[in-house]
């Protein structure tokens, strides 16, 4: 019993410990995959947190221009409640300008989409096979998943579909540039960065995501767009020269933020011939009317698209053939998207969360296996005791013989010879007298 008992407690330890092993590798695995881990794995290699932020309000000085210092903004903290960390949330609201910005024709209608938790929850893109192609929004969204898609940054429609810009998605960085065009990016931190940069500064920040667009159209609550004029590089985009980019009437697409620290994200729709459509100064006013204290305008026109639930959810105005005639409108395909899509990001709370899932799973496997082996070791004891009390105490089934082997193994050595002695005087005082009761029965056949 001592012997199967030893045998099972080895089993089950060796099944304790790879339990263990296991638990340990899948707790690596979870913590050292998350988004969270390499976001401290690279906030200890970053600049003091100190010095960062002296850099935010520096003025930046490119090529002989002194531009505006940049503007920042906490990211709102909505995602730290648990029940929305995985699910992005989001308001869609219908637009459609009304009179307090005249245009010449009828009413401009758009989307505004309000992000509540854009940490984790909203993405930059680059095209699916990379900058230097192109590919709908819709087949992009498709793609990366996205549950809300706009276009985002500029591109060279005439030469190789080149990116223009800086380029930051998730984290890793697709491309720097040292172009004086706005830009529009969120730290691993959590805060907005809008402004001018350089390729430098622009990686010191330690963007998740990042992208360029073409005028700063609000800045502090207050339309910017003139003062922007002053410094944008105006061959990013191909609609003439600044002025003539800013007034023409056309579809446009924009990225803000609120006070609240929540997302804007805003598309108006344009005829595709500039008869139909904002101006910059008009849609700079009305990012102010829908809450953005900081805003930049994206790539618009034909690129102007809103996908929400894979279904194009506007009006598109490019045409579907390069006929100037075409009555047909029909998406573009574009460089960089803007996507809002559910977290796969690890929180800290909820490693922490799985820690203590894991820890509490092995106490409670480690106790159930203690406990196993005390009840059997308990078991195995009663069970000694047991058969060890039958044998004293039951004779088995040759009766006299049990006994009496029971009696000579508890004799010393010089009881045993007396009694063998005795045993043998017995034998042959019983071998004579059946010798003589044979002679006798002889005599009487005789």
């Amino acid at each position: 019993f001592f012997n199967i008992y030893m045998i099972v407690i080895q089993i089950f330890i060796g099944f304790l410990l790879t339990v263990c092993i296991i638990f340990t590798i899948d707790a690596t695995h979870i913590e050292s995959s998350s988004s969270f881990y390499k976001k401290l794995l690279q906030a200890s290699l970053a600049k003091p947190i100190n010095q960062i932020q002296s850099e935010f309000f520096q003025t930046t000085n490119l090529n002989d221009k002194t531009l505006p210092p940049i503007q920042r903004h906490k990211v709102s903290n909505f995602q730290k409640h648990k029940h929305y960390r995985k699910e992005a949330r989001y308001v869609r609201h219908q637009l459609a300008i009304d009179e307090t910005i005249q245009l010449p024709k009828t009413l401009v209608s758009g989307n505004l989409i309000r992000v509540m938790n854009p940490m984790h929850h909203f993405s930059v893109y680059q095209p699916p096979n990379s900058c230097g192609t192109t590919e709908t929004v819709l087949e992009s969204a498709k793609i990366h998943n996205c549950v809300v898609a706009m276009n985002a940054g500029f591109f060279n429609r005439f030469k190789g579909d080149q990116c223009f810009g800086n380029i930051v998605s998730d984290g890793h960085h697709i491309q720097f540039s040292d172009t004086i065009n706005a830009n529009f990016g969120i730290t691993k931190e959590g805060e907005y960065i809008i402004g001018y940069m350089t390729a430098e500064e622009a990686k010191s920040y330690d963007f998740e995501q990042l992208v360029t667009g073409v005028v700063w159209l609000v800045k502090d609550s207050k339309n910017f767009v003139e003062e922007s004029l002053k410094f944008e590089n105006m061959d990013t985009q191909h609609s003439g020269s600044g002025e003539q980019f800013v007034n023409l009437r056309a579809s446009r697409t924009a990225l803000g933020f609120n006070k609240e620290g929540e997302l804007l994200m805003v598309q108006m729709d344009g005829d595709g011939n500039h008869n139909l459509g904002l101006q910059l100064k008009e849609m700079a006013e009305m990012m102010i009317k829908l809450g953005a204290i900081g805003a930049i305008n994206l790539d618009g026109g034909g690129s102007s698209t809103t996908v929400i639930h894979n279904e194009i959810s506007n009006y598109v105005s490019d045409g579907c053939s390069k006929a100037s005639n075409d009555l047909y409108r029909c998406p573009r395909a574009v460089s960089t998207i803007t996507c809002v899509h559910d977290s796969h990001f690890i929180s800290k709370e909820e490693i922490s969360d799985t820690r203590i899932y894991i820890e509490l799973s092995i106490v409670i496997i480690f106790g159930v296996m203690i406990l196993f082996c005390l009840i059997s070791l308990v078991i195995l004891l009663l069970l000694h005791h047991y058969f060890t009390a039958s044998n004293q105490n039951k004779p088995s089934a040759s009766g006299y013989e049990s006994v009496k082997s029971y009696e000579l193994d508890n004799m010393d050595d010089e009881d045993l010879y007396e009694q063998q002695h005795q045993e043998n005087i017995l034998r042959e005082s019983i071998l004579v007298k059946e010798s003589a009761e044979d002679q006798q029965e002889d005599k009487l056949d005789e």
